[in-house]
């Protein structure tokens, strides 16, 4: 926390703290606080200060490749913010400012900026005449000083998307008198209202235009804004196209050509069309259909839900094949997502058979199915999550509106119910967690790492390789960094 010149870092009395260069200044007071006695040291430091530690420190994940000073989760408390760093030492930042009143309700959040991050504190008091909505807006670098605030009242400020100029898109939102989307300039210094029709679905590209959505003669037109002139032009194939996406930087269309459909994409720079396979039907019969991490997108054959692979850039059309085996169909896709795709290029889809459920994953160049995990019985949905060659499987058996799905006694021992995998195949990884389904864990960006609260308002960090836990004594919503 920094005020008055003063930088004020809390560590833990079990391990050293290490200042990186970047975050003090010349003339600065450091402030070392241990977090178990509230001792305090004040060090004035001679030009720039290191602090360094007596002996190597480990960190809490060995497996990520951190330096033990490097940032790696962040944890909101209401209007605090506190940064942990990969030793496990921490320290807190209080964005709300001063001038936070002290009955205010608030929360932060946060979205990765470049080489920082955002901080968005939004607060409100309570009261009929006493109402009040306010916030402020705290720009980091990587080692956790601030850059720069803005301060802001009378709405609600929640962050969506990042220019390629550094500038953030925002939605403003006050529960009786409006809601707009704003543009926010990369110093933190000027917030320009976009037009009150349009719906931004990225932030401003290289050229300045906003990809996004015009309502126009009550219909929703796909284009680009011009941030300069507040113009938008629409797609070449608006009032024609059966299907249109956003897709990457710009747009996908099915449209009707000669003999069959076209995928026609419309970018910034150009437009560029292909013709589909005739067997695919006309553009009515298909339906445009995305997955994450896809390396291209899907058209679905409305007739029989068949899969198409197709390479927006060169046109190639692949099928996706949706049975493995004559005793094996996809799950439900009434309570499951459907397919999708890891960032290996991996395709990822539940399947069962009379007994059990399994996660697949086809190699799209070599053709095969591999099994991912165990399977699991009496279940209702059956999904995979997957971020650096991790992947977190998930079976519920939760009631709902759905058919509920009916099992036969497995032959061999499965898993059953609602479970929680972590898998790892490349490393041989397998983990069954001792989660809820419901819990709120997060894979780290490499996938080495997974972090989810206890039973005692800690926070556990898994290193994904060793098996190792390492317990933090703090609490909040937290997020990797």
């Amino acid at each position: 926390m920094v005020e008055d010149n003063v930088m004020t870092i809390y560590r833990s009395s079990a391990l050293a703290f290490l200042v990186s260069l970047g975050s003090i200044s010349c003339g600065s007071t450091v402030v070392i606080m241990d977090n178990e006695t509230d001792d305090a040291l004040a060090v004035p430091p001679p030009g720039l200060l290191n602090i360094v530690p007596d002996e190597p420190t480990p960190t809490i994940c060995d497996a990520a490749d951190w330096a033990p000073d490097d940032l790696a989760l962040a944890i909101t408390d209401k209007a605090t913010l506190r940064l942990v760093r990969a030793d496990g030492s921490h320290f807190t930042v209080d964005v709300g400012g001063a001038d936070l009143p002290e009955e205010a309700h608030s929360r932060v959040s946060l979205n990765n900026r470049g080489d920082g991050f955002l901080a968005a504190l939004n607060g409100y008091t309570l009261g009929n005449k006493n109402f009040k909505q306010f916030g402020r807006l705290t720009e980091f670098d990587r080692g956790g000083a601030i850059l720069r605030t803005m301060a802001f009242e009378g709405y609600e400020l929640q962050l969506h998307a990042q220019g390629a100029d550094g500038s953030t898109i925002a939605h403003r939102y006050h529960p009786a008198t409006f809601s707009d989307y704003v543009l926010i300039s990369p110093t933190l210094d000027a917030m320009q209202p976009l037009p009150a029709d349009f719906v931004p679905g990225s932030g401003p590209n290289a050229s300045g235009s906003i990809r996004g959505i015009m309502r126009i003669d009550e219909e929703n037109v796909p284009g680009w804004l011009d941030v300069a002139t507040d113009v938008f032009s629409a797609i070449s194939v608006a009032k024609v196209a059966h299907w249109s996406r956003a897709h990457r930087d710009g747009f996908v269309s099915l449209v009707d050509g000669h003999g069959g459909a076209l995928l026609v994409r419309d970018l910034p720079q150009g437009t560029t069309s292909f013709a589909l396979p005739a067997k695919l039907g006309d553009a009515a019969s298909l339906q445009l259909r995305f997955a994450h991490g896809a390396p291209g997108l899907f058209v679905e054959q409305t007739a029989d839900g068949s899969l198409w692979l197709i390479d927006p850039d060169s046109g190639t059309v692949r099928p996706v094949p949706a049975v493995l085996a004559r005793d094996q169909t996809p799950l439900s896709t009434c309570m499951n997502p459907g397919p999708s795709f890891d960032s290996s290029q991996g395709f990822l889809i539940a399947t069962r058979d009379a007994a059990k459920a399994t996660i697949q994953r086809y190699d799209l160049e070599n053709a095969t199915w591999t099994p991912l995990g165990q399977p699991v019985t009496k279940v209702q949905s059956f999904a995979a999550r997957e971020r650096g060659g991790t992947y977190l499987l998930s079976a519920s058996n939760e009631a709902s509106f759905c058919p509920e799905l009916s099992w036969e006694p497995p032959s061999a021992p499965v898993l059953s119910g609602e479970t929680l995998q972590l898998v790892r195949q490349e490393d041989s990884v397998h983990r069954v967690l001792p989660l809820r389904l419901y819990t709120p864990a997060q894979l780290s960006r490499d996938g080495m790492c997974f972090a989810y609260p206890d039973d005692d308002g800690g926070i556990v960090v898994l290193d994904v390789l060793s098996g190792q836990s390492t317990r933090l004594a703090l609490n909040g919503w937290f997020s990797w960094l």
